[in-house]
């Protein structure tokens, strides 16, 4: 993550190296990844341009084609988060005579919205560029597990490694260089299971 930060990777390629990651991962392998294949692979995924995008600008339609699909990665994230806080707790706070989204959110997820706010707001402290200060790993991590142990709520934003390439199949078809500019699998499902290793791919 030091390096992501240093070279200015964006989140939508740190997603994608974590999806292949997912996707293509293969339990023998012993060798660790070092920087400079996972530079070289962030490259080729950031200079990547789908067949669709070639059609596109065969027809001269290439930047309308082209603001339409990245606005899928860009705009969540160019948002700002504490809005999104602000209105989300807004809605599933909302209660009266007709509807009551306090107790619709707990059927749902059986845990109350405010734990995952609770939730929500320690994963981007911990994995926000201004809080990551080398020398204060120890205390991060520890925030982060405090997290983990909210009351169901890691439980429904979890998924298995073979649960997630299921879906991922079923979604693109086995087409899976639909990705880039698809939905995400881990918007739903945020942390993936796999090995005895959670990845946080969100």
């Amino acid at each position: 993550m030091s390096l992501a930060f240093e070279q200015n990777i964006m989140p939508w390629e740190l997603e994608t190296f974590a999806t292949f990651s997912i996707i293509y991962d293969d339990e023998s392998v012993e060798m660790e990844i070092d920087s400079d294949s996972f530079s070289r692979i962030i490259t080729l995924i950031r200079n990547y341009r789908h067949p669709e995008l070639m059609v596109a600008e065969t027809k001269g339609v290439f930047a309308d084609t082209f603001l339409m699909i990245s606005s899928q990665h860009q705009f969540p994230v160019q948002g700002v988060f504490l809005q999104k806080l602000f209105r989300y707790n807004y809605i599933f706070d909302f209660a009266n005579s007709c509807v009551n989204m306090k107790e619709e959110f707990c059927k749902m997820f059986i845990s109350p919205y405010i734990n995952f706010v609770v939730f929500a707001f320690i994963v981007f402290v911990y994995s926000s560029k201004d809080a990551y200060i080398k020398g204060q790993e120890d205390s991060r991590q520890s925030f982060l597990e405090k997290a983990f142990k909210i009351d169901h709520v890691f439980e429904v934003l979890c998924i298995s490694k073979e649960k997630y390439k299921e879906e991922l199949e079923a979604l693109y078809k086995n087409n899976v260089l639909d990705y880039y500019y698809g939905l995400k699998i881990q918007y739903v499902y945020p942390f993936c299971l796999s090995s005895g290793f959670y990845i946080f791919s969100t």
